[in-house]
């Protein structure tokens, strides 16, 4: 491509200091080069060669000459077709890291420290040096805590409160993050105590790590090494089905090296459950401990866990309390998938989040298995289905059933199935094809009666683009009414037709053509839902929201639908019975409870006669002001009600009771919430030196004592990362160009008319 000479100097003018530019002029001729040279000279030749002689005046001729020449030059510089090159070089400069533990072990003091690590941290942070330094870079600041989290460099935004610090972890998701950064180094602000126990990415070492010793070396103790042993995290579910087993998971720490054996004890309302000897090998610093959970009565459940430490040894935290909420199996649902699927992973997502349903989802594997999975999708327990066979059905209260083969249930189950409709219980089938083929669930007899829909022998799955409105039916039923009307339904990708409405079912959702997406019909006494694709799950990935509401479309009718197949709402008696009602049963110190009181069919008068009175962990008792007010999710409801509402803070750990009445001891209510400490990582430990030496000298980085901070700033390389721009403008399409030859042409037929020449 010919280059045409430059229309400035073709070196770099340097802008500023991150931008440098050149600019110059380049041809895309017509027609070759060597030919239009060619032809040039000539058509100057002929134009010099037509001018008329017998002008009078050789100053008239030469004007004439020059207006043709100078229109033949320009059409000429036009078949070149110039255009202006620029070419911006961009000096994008380096990523500097910023890692921030803001666990609450930084905010310990040992030894003759006069400051902790946290004020240590946040000293260098604001001080004038970092400023200095950091002012090259693009800084990218991160929190590591129990999870990382990405801020911005407000550092009075910091807060040193979290309950374990899973360093190694973050550390992994940093470099995972940044990986496509031009990354100059790492700030490490932390004391080095990981909770997370994960091997540091070997990606890691090639970032120079940079770790500021926040605190001066502690004196190790001369005395006989101390015991310690508390609690470092205990994992218990916030609610319990009656009849169901749950688990109390238990993470003991300890310091010391001599082998220990310490007694645990757990209390249930006072009354000792379960006791049990605890033993540390020598050097063993953990001990997970799983104990069954098994509740025998609806309502709260206050347990208690200590350790029973001998006299002078010393534990940081020896005890723990919790509430657990016991409630009645209504809620429990069943959830049976062939091979792992998109809907099964979103479907589980939309209903963990409910506090009223308790989910069992099962996937089935090659062996014909199914194996339940927990919230991170692994998988925690196989089962059986012939123990679901007869009354262990009525165990739950909704059953889904997913993309399976007929193969995969007995003869016996589906009837069992059936009966369970019928006798009250909810299901739904998430279709696919198998499920939804001849050789699937619907070809069982049983199942099949319980279709809302009829497939045709020449049914299949369509692969396509189909829009998905609510029908009529759909926008006025119980489960949808309230959003239907408002809500946007993106496509879906594949859909079961054709397929027939049986007589006794509706459509909620349908193609353009009438093909239902969604079709429901009552059974008996129970209630059956079919969805006719398995590519609903795609409303979650298009962010499809209803207004006014706090879930994603699918989230929202995922919930609806399964809260009228299978109702299984916290709501109250129309019988003129008071509830008192809490979001929760536990609560951390400083935090506020709104409590909200609701009764069945009230007079006018309720709210007059009412009162409240909290009756503290110390036996102190206060009324608590109540308003007239709506309440919802704040108090554990999931519709809109009519009650009071009141608040306070519960400002000491303990027990709180929640008492209100209507001056009758009849109409009285309680409930019981529990209070506990803020959970805070506080070891007392030291700060790791040794193993922070060691990860900041592998990276090629550095380590310094606080006398020598300013040293780390030399081992930060600036390497910019160089991005050119080149962008292209024509030159010769310009309008001025065309005016510029007509302009010429018009002058000339003007002056050869005013001499005389036409």
């Amino acid at each position: 491509m010919p280059t045409c000479p430059p229309s400035s100097p073709n070196v770099w003018a340097k802008a500023d200091e991150a931008i440098m530019t050149a600019a110059t002029i380049i041809c895309y001729p017509v027609i070759p080069w060597w030919l239009l040279l060619s032809l040039l000279p000539a058509g100057l030749w002929m134009v010099w060669r037509t001018c008329p002689l017998d002008v009078s005046g050789g100053w008239s001729r030469g004007l004439l000459l020059a207006t043709r020449m100078l229109a033949l030059l320009i059409m000429a510089w036009l078949l070149l077709q110039p255009e202006r090159r620029t070419v911006r070089l961009e000096l994008e400069p380096p990523t500097l890291a910023v890692a921030i533990d803001v666990s609450a072990s930084m905010t310990e003091r040992l030894g003759d420290n006069s400051r902790s690590r946290a004020e240590n941290a946040m000293q260098l942070l604001e001080s004038r040096e970092f400023a200095r330094a950091a002012a090259d870079y693009r800084l990218a600041v991160f929190e590591i805590g129990e999870e990382l989290a990405e801020v911005g460099a407000d550092w009075s935004e910091l807060h040193f409160l979290t309950a374990r610090s899973n360093l190694h972890r973050g550390l992994n998701r940093i470099v995972e993050r940044l990986r496509n950064e031009n990354l100059a180094g790492l700030l490490f602000l932390s004391d080095g105590l990981d909770h997370s126990g994960e091997v540091l990415d070997p990606r890691l070492y090639r970032v120079p790590i940079l770790i500021p010793a926040l605190e001066k070396p502690v004196a190790a103790e001369t005395d006989e090494p101390r015991e310690d042993v508390y609690f470092a995290e205990v994992s218990y579910p916030s609610r319990l089905v009656l009849g169901w087993q749950g688990d109390l998971e238990i993470l003991l720490r300890r310091r010391g090296e001599r082998p220990l054996s310490v007694p645990l004890s757990l209390s249930e309302d006072g009354e000792l459950r379960h006791r049990e000897i605890v033993d540390f090998a020598e050097g063993e610093s953990f001990r997970r401990l799983r104990l069954p959970l098994a509740p025998e009565r609806v309502g709260a459940l206050p347990l208690k866990l200590e350790l029973d430490l001998e006299d002078g040894r010393q534990g940081r935290r020896r005890s723990r309390e919790l509430m657990i909420e016991v409630v009645e199996a209504e809620g429990r649902i069943l959830y049976l998938e062939g091979a792992p699927r998109w809907e099964f992973r979103f479907f589980r997502q939309a209903l963990q989040s409910e506090p009223d349903y308790d989910l069992l989802a099962l996937a089935r594997g090659v062996d014909g298995g199914f194996v339940s999975f927990d919230q991170s999708d692994a998988p925690i327990m196989s089962l059986d289905l012939s123990e679901l066979r007869g009354e262990r059905l009525r165990d739950y209260s909704l059953i889904v059933l997913g993309d399976l083969p007929a193969s995969a249930l007995s003869v016996e189950l589906a009837r069992d199935l059936r009966d369970f409709v019928e006798r009250g219980g909810g299901m739904l089938l998430l279709g696919g094809r198998q499920a939804l083929g001849k050789h699937g669930l619907l070809a069982l007899p049983d199942l099949n009666a319980l279709s809302p829909v009829d497939s045709r022998p020449e049914s299949g799955m369509a692969a396509g683009r189909f829009p998905v409105d609510f029908t009529a039916s759909g926008r006025v039923h119980p489960g949808l009414r309230d959003w239907a009307e408002s809500a946007t339904t993106p496509p879906v990708l594949s859909l079961w037709r054709p397929v027939e409405i049986r007589e006794i079912a509706t459509s909620l959702a349908a193609a353009p053509g009438g093909d239902p997406v969604v079709a429901v019909r009552r059974y008996g006494a129970g209630r059956v839902a079919v969805i006719l694709s398995d590519s609903l799950w795609r409303w979650q990935l298009d962010g499809a929201s209803v207004p006014g509401q706090d879930k994603s479309l699918y989230d929202l009718f995922v919930v609806r639908l399964v809260q009228w197949l299978a109702p299984a709402e916290r709501d109250f008696s129309d019988g003129g019975i008071l509830q008192v009602l809490t979001e929760r049963l536990e609560y951390e110190q400083g935090q506020t409870v709104l409590v909200g009181a609701i009764m069945g069919q009230p007079d006018l008068s309720w709210s007059e006669r009412f009162s409240c009175l909290v009756v503290g962990p110390d036996g102190r008792r206060r009324e608590l002001a109540m308003a007239s007010a709506m309440l919802e999710a704040e108090v554990g409801l999931r519709r809109e009600l009519p009650g009071l509402r009141g608040r306070f803070v519960a400002a000491s750990p303990g027990r709180y009771r929640i008492v209100a009445n209507l001056s009758d001891p009849e109409l009285q209510a309680e409930t019981e919430i529990l209070v506990v400490e803020p959970e805070r990582e506080l070891t007392g430990e030291p700060m790791a030196r040794e193993n922070l030496r060691a990860l900041a000298e592998t990276s090629g980085g550095g380590f310094a004592e606080k006398a020598d901070w300013d040293e780390l700033w030399s081992t930060l390389a600036y390497e910019p990362e160089k991005t050119m721009a080149v962008s292209e403008t024509p030159i010769w399409n310009r309008g001025f160009w065309l005016f510029a030859v007509l302009l010429l042409l018009c002058f000339q037929w003007w002056w050869r008319r005013r001499i005389g020449l036409v």
